[in-house]
Protein backbone atom coordinates (compact mmCIF):
# COMPACT_ATOMS: atom_id res chain seq x y z
CA UNK A 1 0.00 0.00 0.00
CA UNK A 2 2.89 2.39 0.72
CA UNK A 3 4.07 2.32 -2.89
CA UNK A 4 0.56 3.18 -4.08
CA UNK A 5 0.43 6.09 -1.62
CA UNK A 6 3.77 7.36 -2.88
CA UNK A 7 2.57 7.19 -6.48
CA UNK A 8 -0.90 8.71 -6.09
CA UNK A 9 -0.28 10.82 -2.99
CA UNK A 10 3.10 12.30 -3.99
CA UNK A 11 4.13 11.71 -7.62
CA UNK A 12 0.60 12.17 -9.02
CA UNK A 13 -0.78 14.23 -6.15
CA UNK A 14 -1.69 17.22 -8.32
CA UNK A 15 -4.93 16.49 -10.16
CA UNK A 16 -6.51 19.94 -10.27
CA UNK A 17 -6.36 21.20 -13.85
CA UNK A 18 -7.04 19.29 -17.07
CA UNK A 19 -3.37 18.71 -17.88
CA UNK A 20 -2.67 17.24 -14.43
CA UNK A 21 -5.76 15.03 -14.70
CA UNK A 22 -4.66 13.81 -18.12
CA UNK A 23 -1.25 12.77 -16.77
CA UNK A 24 -2.92 10.94 -13.88
CA UNK A 25 -5.43 9.13 -16.10
CA UNK A 26 -2.73 8.05 -18.55
CA UNK A 27 -0.72 6.53 -15.69
CA UNK A 28 -3.76 4.67 -14.32
CA UNK A 29 -4.69 3.34 -17.76
CA UNK A 30 -1.10 2.19 -18.35
CA UNK A 31 -1.12 0.30 -15.04
CA UNK A 32 -4.51 -1.25 -15.84
CA UNK A 33 -3.26 -2.39 -19.25
CA UNK A 34 -0.38 -4.19 -17.54
CA UNK A 35 -2.95 -6.03 -15.42
CA UNK A 36 -5.13 -6.79 -18.48
CA UNK A 37 -7.93 -4.71 -16.99
CA UNK A 38 -10.43 -3.06 -19.31
CA UNK A 39 -10.75 0.73 -19.05
CA UNK A 40 -13.23 3.16 -20.55
CA UNK A 41 -14.34 6.75 -20.13
CA UNK A 42 -17.66 8.07 -18.89
CA UNK A 43 -17.84 11.64 -20.14
CA UNK A 44 -20.02 14.73 -20.18
CA UNK A 45 -19.22 17.70 -22.41
CA UNK A 46 -21.18 20.93 -22.61
CA UNK A 47 -20.55 24.67 -22.40
CA UNK A 48 -20.54 24.60 -18.60
CA UNK A 49 -18.96 21.26 -17.68
CA UNK A 50 -16.25 18.93 -18.88
CA UNK A 51 -16.41 15.75 -16.80
CA UNK A 52 -14.34 12.60 -17.38
CA UNK A 53 -14.84 9.59 -15.13
CA UNK A 54 -12.57 6.58 -15.62
CA UNK A 55 -14.20 3.14 -15.48
CA UNK A 56 -12.14 0.02 -14.76
CA UNK A 57 -13.72 -3.35 -15.70
CA UNK A 58 -17.21 -3.75 -17.15
CA UNK A 59 -19.67 -1.35 -15.52
CA UNK A 60 -22.85 -2.88 -16.97
CA UNK A 61 -22.23 -6.43 -15.72
CA UNK A 62 -20.86 -5.37 -12.31
CA UNK A 63 -22.82 -6.15 -9.17
CA UNK A 64 -20.63 -3.87 -7.04
CA UNK A 65 -18.99 -0.59 -8.05
CA UNK A 66 -16.21 0.92 -5.93
CA UNK A 67 -15.57 4.59 -6.54
CA UNK A 68 -13.79 7.69 -5.26
CA UNK A 69 -13.12 11.18 -6.56
CA UNK A 70 -9.75 11.62 -8.24
CA UNK A 71 -9.79 15.40 -8.69
CA UNK A 72 -7.92 17.20 -5.92
CA UNK A 73 -9.55 19.90 -3.86
CA UNK A 74 -9.01 23.61 -4.21
CA UNK A 75 -7.21 25.34 -1.37
CA UNK A 76 -9.18 27.26 1.26
CA UNK A 77 -7.97 30.17 3.35
CA UNK A 78 -10.66 29.82 6.01
CA UNK A 79 -8.99 28.86 9.32
CA UNK A 80 -10.16 25.54 10.81
CA UNK A 81 -12.11 24.62 7.69
CA UNK A 82 -14.32 21.56 8.32
CA UNK A 83 -15.65 19.06 5.80
CA UNK A 84 -18.99 17.37 6.56
CA UNK A 85 -19.22 14.16 4.46
CA UNK A 86 -22.87 13.56 5.35
CA UNK A 87 -24.18 17.14 5.53
CA UNK A 88 -23.96 19.09 2.25
CA UNK A 89 -25.78 22.09 3.74
CA UNK A 90 -23.03 22.63 6.30
CA UNK A 91 -20.44 22.26 3.54
CA UNK A 92 -22.18 25.05 1.63
CA UNK A 93 -21.92 27.23 4.74
CA UNK A 94 -18.20 26.53 5.02
CA UNK A 95 -17.78 27.39 1.33
CA UNK A 96 -19.73 30.62 1.83
CA UNK A 97 -17.55 31.68 4.76
CA UNK A 98 -14.41 30.92 2.77
CA UNK A 99 -15.72 32.85 -0.26
CA UNK A 100 -16.55 35.89 1.87
CA UNK A 101 -13.06 35.82 3.33
CA UNK A 102 -11.48 35.56 -0.12
CA UNK A 103 -13.63 38.45 -1.42
CA UNK A 104 -12.61 40.65 1.50
CA UNK A 105 -8.91 39.86 1.06
CA UNK A 106 -9.14 40.38 -2.71
CA UNK A 107 -10.92 43.72 -2.21
CA UNK A 108 -8.18 44.88 0.16
CA UNK A 109 -5.51 43.82 -2.34
CA UNK A 110 -7.27 45.71 -5.16
CA UNK A 111 -7.39 48.81 -2.99
CA UNK A 112 -3.66 48.35 -2.42
CA UNK A 113 -3.13 48.10 -6.19
CA UNK A 114 -5.06 51.32 -6.72
CA UNK A 115 -2.97 53.09 -4.08
CA UNK A 116 0.22 51.88 -5.78
CA UNK A 117 -0.96 53.40 -9.06
CA UNK A 118 -1.79 56.72 -7.40
CA UNK A 119 1.51 56.87 -5.55
CA UNK A 120 3.72 55.98 -8.53
CA UNK A 121 1.97 57.91 -11.32
CA UNK A 122 4.22 60.96 -10.98
CA UNK A 123 7.45 59.10 -10.25
CA UNK A 124 10.27 57.95 -12.50
CA UNK A 125 9.70 55.49 -15.35
CA UNK A 126 11.28 52.52 -13.58
CA UNK A 127 9.19 53.05 -10.45
CA UNK A 128 6.07 53.33 -12.65
CA UNK A 129 6.96 50.05 -14.33
CA UNK A 130 7.55 48.40 -10.96
CA UNK A 131 4.19 49.71 -9.75
CA UNK A 132 2.42 48.39 -12.85
CA UNK A 133 4.03 44.97 -12.43
CA UNK A 134 2.91 44.84 -8.78
CA UNK A 135 -0.63 45.82 -9.78
CA UNK A 136 -0.78 43.16 -12.50
CA UNK A 137 0.39 40.49 -10.04
CA UNK A 138 -2.25 41.57 -7.51
CA UNK A 139 -5.05 41.59 -10.10
CA UNK A 140 -4.06 38.17 -11.44
CA UNK A 141 -3.90 36.73 -7.92
CA UNK A 142 -7.39 38.07 -7.15
CA UNK A 143 -8.76 36.69 -10.43
CA UNK A 144 -7.39 33.19 -9.95
CA UNK A 145 -8.25 33.09 -6.25
CA UNK A 146 -11.89 34.05 -6.83
CA UNK A 147 -12.74 32.53 -10.20
CA UNK A 148 -10.24 29.79 -10.98
CA UNK A 149 -9.32 28.55 -7.52
CA UNK A 150 -5.91 27.35 -6.39
CA UNK A 151 -4.86 23.75 -6.13
CA UNK A 152 -4.15 22.40 -2.67
CA UNK A 153 -0.65 20.94 -2.46
CA UNK A 154 -1.32 18.07 -0.01
CA UNK A 155 -4.28 15.76 -0.64
CA UNK A 156 -3.59 12.53 1.23
CA UNK A 157 -6.97 12.32 2.94
CA UNK A 158 -9.04 13.93 0.21
CA UNK A 159 -8.67 11.78 -1.76
CA UNK A 160 -5.31 10.26 -2.71
CA UNK A 161 -5.61 7.50 -0.10
CA UNK A 162 -8.93 6.38 -1.61
CA UNK A 163 -7.37 6.28 -5.09
CA UNK A 164 -4.40 4.27 -3.77
CA UNK A 165 -6.74 1.79 -2.08
CA UNK A 166 -8.88 1.38 -5.18
CA UNK A 167 -5.85 0.71 -7.37
CA UNK A 168 -4.63 -1.86 -4.83
CA UNK A 169 -8.04 -3.55 -5.06
CA UNK A 170 -7.91 -3.44 -8.85
CA UNK A 171 -4.60 -5.28 -8.70
CA UNK A 172 -5.55 -7.98 -6.19
CA UNK A 173 -9.33 -8.59 -6.15
CA UNK A 174 -10.35 -11.62 -8.18
CA UNK A 175 -13.96 -10.93 -9.17
CA UNK A 176 -15.09 -9.80 -12.62
CA UNK A 177 -18.42 -8.66 -11.16
CA UNK A 178 -16.68 -5.72 -9.49
CA UNK A 179 -16.06 -2.45 -11.35
CA UNK A 180 -14.19 0.64 -10.24
CA UNK A 181 -14.92 4.26 -11.13
CA UNK A 182 -12.57 7.17 -10.53
CA UNK A 183 -14.80 10.23 -10.37
CA UNK A 184 -13.95 13.59 -11.88
CA UNK A 185 -15.25 16.82 -10.30
CA UNK A 186 -16.56 15.05 -7.22
CA UNK A 187 -14.20 16.57 -4.69
CA UNK A 188 -15.00 20.22 -5.44
CA UNK A 189 -18.52 19.45 -6.69
CA UNK A 190 -20.83 16.49 -7.41
CA UNK A 191 -20.65 16.47 -11.22
CA UNK A 192 -18.80 13.16 -11.57
CA UNK A 193 -21.11 11.52 -9.05
CA UNK A 194 -24.18 12.75 -10.93
CA UNK A 195 -22.76 11.33 -14.15
CA UNK A 196 -22.21 7.96 -12.45
CA UNK A 197 -25.81 7.98 -11.22
CA UNK A 198 -27.01 8.28 -14.81
CA UNK A 199 -25.03 5.18 -15.83
CA UNK A 200 -25.85 2.66 -13.09
CA UNK A 201 -28.98 0.76 -12.15
CA UNK A 202 -30.82 0.43 -8.86
CA UNK A 203 -29.73 -3.19 -8.33
CA UNK A 204 -26.01 -2.33 -8.36
CA UNK A 205 -24.27 -1.60 -5.05
CA UNK A 206 -22.10 1.52 -4.93
CA UNK A 207 -19.21 1.72 -2.47
CA UNK A 208 -17.95 5.28 -2.13
CA UNK A 209 -14.59 5.86 -0.43
CA UNK A 210 -14.15 9.36 0.93
CA UNK A 211 -11.45 10.63 3.33
CA UNK A 212 -10.07 7.30 4.57
CA UNK A 213 -6.47 8.30 5.39
CA UNK A 214 -6.78 9.79 8.86
CA UNK A 215 -9.35 10.17 11.63
CA UNK A 216 -10.35 9.03 15.09
CA UNK A 217 -13.57 7.34 13.98
CA UNK A 218 -14.55 5.25 10.98
CA UNK A 219 -18.11 5.53 9.70
CA UNK A 220 -19.73 2.92 7.49
CA UNK A 221 -22.85 4.70 6.24
CA UNK A 222 -25.33 2.83 4.07
CA UNK A 223 -28.80 2.54 2.62
CA UNK A 224 -30.47 -0.74 1.56
CA UNK A 225 -27.22 -2.74 1.98
CA UNK A 226 -26.04 -5.24 4.59
CA UNK A 227 -22.68 -3.94 5.85
CA UNK A 228 -22.13 -6.35 8.74
CA UNK A 229 -19.09 -7.87 7.00
CA UNK A 230 -17.38 -4.46 6.91
CA UNK A 231 -18.01 -3.45 10.51
CA UNK A 232 -15.36 -3.71 13.20
CA UNK A 233 -15.30 -2.84 16.88
CA UNK A 234 -15.30 0.92 17.24
CA UNK A 235 -16.76 1.59 13.79
CA UNK A 236 -19.88 3.72 13.55
CA UNK A 237 -22.74 1.94 11.78
CA UNK A 238 -24.89 4.69 10.24
CA UNK A 239 -28.01 3.73 8.34
CA UNK A 240 -29.71 6.28 6.10
CA UNK A 241 -33.22 5.69 4.76
CA UNK A 242 -34.31 9.04 3.37
CA UNK A 243 -31.24 11.16 2.85
CA UNK A 244 -30.25 14.39 1.13
CA UNK A 245 -26.54 13.56 1.22
CA UNK A 246 -24.33 11.60 -1.18
CA UNK A 247 -25.95 8.25 -0.38
CA UNK A 248 -29.23 9.60 -1.72
CA UNK A 249 -27.89 9.46 -5.27
CA UNK A 250 -28.12 5.66 -5.33
CA UNK A 251 -30.63 3.01 -4.33
CA UNK A 252 -27.95 0.78 -2.74
CA UNK A 253 -24.90 2.59 -1.42
CA UNK A 254 -22.12 2.27 1.15
CA UNK A 255 -19.97 5.25 2.08
CA UNK A 256 -16.83 4.80 4.18
CA UNK A 257 -15.15 7.76 5.80
CA UNK A 258 -12.77 8.54 8.68
CA UNK A 259 -13.03 11.64 10.87
CA UNK A 260 -14.13 12.78 14.29
CA UNK A 261 -17.24 13.78 16.21
CA UNK A 262 -17.76 17.43 17.17
CA UNK A 263 -21.00 19.05 18.31
CA UNK A 264 -22.79 15.74 17.61
CA UNK A 265 -21.74 15.89 13.94
CA UNK A 266 -19.24 13.86 11.94
CA UNK A 267 -16.49 16.08 10.56
CA UNK A 268 -13.18 15.72 8.73
CA UNK A 269 -10.48 18.21 9.65
CA UNK A 270 -7.46 19.54 7.75
CA UNK A 271 -8.67 18.85 4.21
CA UNK A 272 -8.03 21.48 1.53
CA UNK A 273 -5.03 22.78 3.48
CA UNK A 274 -1.31 22.10 3.85
CA UNK A 275 -2.16 19.94 6.89
CA UNK A 276 -3.66 17.17 4.75
CA UNK A 277 -0.54 15.00 4.85
CA UNK A 278 -1.34 12.36 7.50
CA UNK A 279 -1.98 8.72 6.59
CA UNK A 280 -2.75 5.88 8.98
CA UNK A 281 -1.19 3.13 6.83
CA UNK A 282 -2.06 0.33 9.25
CA UNK A 283 -5.75 1.31 9.28
CA UNK A 284 -5.67 1.67 5.50
CA UNK A 285 -4.32 -1.88 5.16
CA UNK A 286 -7.05 -3.20 7.47
CA UNK A 287 -9.72 -1.49 5.37
CA UNK A 288 -8.16 -2.93 2.22
CA UNK A 289 -8.28 -6.49 3.62
CA UNK A 290 -11.91 -6.04 4.71
CA UNK A 291 -12.98 -4.64 1.34
CA UNK A 292 -11.09 -7.35 -0.55
CA UNK A 293 -12.87 -10.06 1.44
CA UNK A 294 -16.23 -8.32 0.96
CA UNK A 295 -15.76 -7.97 -2.81
CA UNK A 296 -14.60 -11.58 -3.27
CA UNK A 297 -17.40 -13.10 -1.13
Amino acid sequence: MKDKMMLYGVTLARRFNNKQKEIFLNEVITNCNKLNKKTSFMTLHNKVNHVCNLVINDLKSAKTIVCASYDTASKVILPNYKYYPFNPKLNVKQESYNLILEVVISALLLVLAYMIVIKTINMTLWIKILGIVCCVIIVLYCFFALFKGRANVFNFNRNSAAIALIMHLVEHVDNDKVAYVLLDKSCNSYEGLKLLKENVSDHQTIILLDCIADGEKTVVAHNNVDVSALLKEGYIDKKFDDTDNTLGYFNKCIMICKGSIADHRFIVKNTRSKKDYRVDVDALNVLYEDLKAYLEA
